[in-house]
């Protein structure tokens, strides 16, 4: 679906002279870089590259009707820039200086996690690392301890103690510790304990929101970048449903480096606030597109890389299906771009936080709801694209960007875009739980959702939730009044006393928030 010459013909058939082309990143290996152009108008192409932005050292002069360039003889996980020269009707024209990363020699390996259950039986084999609500902390303070020389790290809040203590141990241990925390945020952990490593709080128009973690960037064997909607607060760990993902891959781990470092100031030890730049101060200055053990991986930050826009580029090639879990969703684009896909939509929002979106979904037949769940909000920022299509591109959005107008012009946050069809379906098996919570259906393999027995009854009943899935009961009379409404927990089975109620016929209802209804007939007799 996103194969390159798809895109090439695309950007021919577009092609305007007056904007310089840029070349594109067509594939990468530990040794190469491989860049694709339109060549309609191009006259004496060159292309000129280094290793700094201002020492474009190396020359290739291409062949006229050539469309793309392969660099050889180059290192693994190093960023590299690239001009493209030529000229047009006799005018020079130099393309933007754009930077592209080589593959690493890292394994590539990527875990998801999730705080809550997931519905696996949508997995194609493929599983999450863990799926109970310690489990983000427990796999994060791992991560930190299994650290040898650098830790950076950029949270937007933390208020559990466990996490700094882990980083204290890590610094006291030798490792270099650099911490980024959003100023305006309480960050009491930070505040209340003694620090034996810097920390720079971001003061910005908007908020610095990124949520990442940087591990030993310089090993080839123990980079490692962790990721996704986490906060490291006790509402995130226990009343938010989040997802985290770890990905051991040396070129991701420069990558994210260069954005920390623009934010912290530099390479140093300590922040350099004279150098610092944070929100709308920072520049679009990394690579954008890398291949991770043959997995293609797009990286954003904001708000200086248009990250909504490419959000949008990636729900414009669904194919198949789209579905999303968002905390917040505002942003006027991307809203456009699912109103106007034409593949089925399954969508969640925190009600919370949703605006009036929802209806406009709805009016325009799409299945996208509200998430109210008790006890619970839906912390996810994820869009899932083809993922029950394997020979399509299954592809994952995640990270700390929420959907929203501010995520896109002052926060700063970070996104990946993975076009992995197991990573894909992990996060489907996430989604495909909490939508049974909120849209219910009738049965499951044939079984009624909710059972009742002894049905009829006299004095007592119980009630099984068949499901997965927290359900609400409803009992009401046979005019329709309701008489009792209580949650019953996954795969709960109650008793119910119904002495009180006279002879007669009921009807016990699983209602889900989103209004559809499995109804079971109780007849009480005396």
């Amino acid at each position: 679906m996103r194969l390159i010459f798809v895109l090439f013909t695309c950007l021919l058939g577009n092609f305007a002279f007056s904007q310089p082309i840029q070349p594109a990143l067509a594939a990468s290996t530990p040794s190469s870089i491989e860049l694709v152009y339109p060549t309609d108008g191009i006259d004496n192409p060159i292309l000129w590259w280094g290793k700094a932005p201002n020492q474009l050292s190396h020359k290739l002069v291409l062949e006229q009707e050539q469309n793309h360039v392969l660099i050889p003889n180059l290192q693994p996980a190093t960023v590299y820039y690239t001009k493209l020269q030529y000229t047009n009707q006799g005018q020079a024209i130099f393309s933007e200086t754009k930077p592209f990363i080589t593959s690493s020699l890292s394994t590539g390996e990527m875990q998801v996690f999730f705080n809550y259950f997931v519905d696996d039986s949508f997995s194609n084999g493929a599983s999450p690392q863990t799926t109970t609500t310690t489990a983000l902390e427990t796999k994060m303070i791992e991560f930190i301890l299994a650290a040898k020389n650098t830790i950076d790290i950029c949270m937007y809040n933390v208020n559990r103690d466990g996490y700094i203590n882990a980083l204290k141990q890590a610094a006291a241990n030798g490792v270099r510790v650099r911490y980024i925390a959003e100023s305006a945020n309480s960050n009491s952990s930070l505040q209340n304990t003694t620090l034996n490593f810097p920390v720079l709080y971001a003061d910005a128009s908007g908020i610095m929101h990124d949520k990442f973690l940087i591990i030993d960037k310089d090993s080839t064997e123990k980079a490692l970048v962790v990721t996704g909607s986490y906060n490291f607060t006790n509402s995130n760990l226990y009343q938010g449903y989040n997802n985290m993902i770890s990905i051991q891959d040396q070129s991701l781990a420069e990558i994210y480096t260069m954005e920390f470092e623009e934010m912290w100031g530099g390479a140093g030890n300590q922040p350099n606030l004279a150098q610092s730049k944070i929100g709308n101060l920072k520049t679009d200055n990394t690579p954008h597109t890398l291949f991770i053990n043959g997995t293609k991986v797009e990286s954003y930050f904001s708000p200086s890389d248009q990250t909504s826009s490419h959000i949008v580029d990636a729900i414009n090639t669904a194919d198949q299906d789209l579905r999303f879990g968002l905390l917040a969703f505002t942003n006027n684009d991307i809203e456009n771009a699912v109103l106007n896909t034409t593949v089925p939509v399954k969508g969640l929002i925190e009600e919370q936080y949703n605006g009036t979106i929802t209806d406009q979904f709805q009016a325009n037949g799409q299945d996208v709801y509200d998430f109210e769940e008790s006890g619970h909000f839906l912390h996810h920022k994820y869009g899932l694209i083809d993922v029950e299509a394997a020979d399509s591109d299954p592809t994952v959005i995640t990270g700390s960007h929420n959907w929203t107008y501010s995520a896109e012009k002052y926060n700063d946050e970070n996104t990946l875009i993975i076009h992995n069809a197991d990573i894909a379906n992990i996060y489907l098996q996430e989604f495909e739980a909490r939508w049974k919570t909120i849209v219910a259906i009738e049965s499951i393999n044939g079984t009624s959702k909710i059972e009742i027995f002894p049905n009829p009854a006299s004095n007592m009943i119980f009630l099984q939730n068949n499901t997965a899935y927290p359900q609400t009961v409803l009992i009401n009379d046979c005019l329709g009044n309701q008489l009792n409404e209580f949650i019953l927990r996954p795969n709960e089975s109650f008793s119910h006393d119904i002495q009180h109620l006279p002879q007669g016929l009921y009807y016990v209802t699983l209602r889900s928030k989103a209004g559809t209804f499995s109804t079971e007939k109780l007849v009480i007799y005396r």
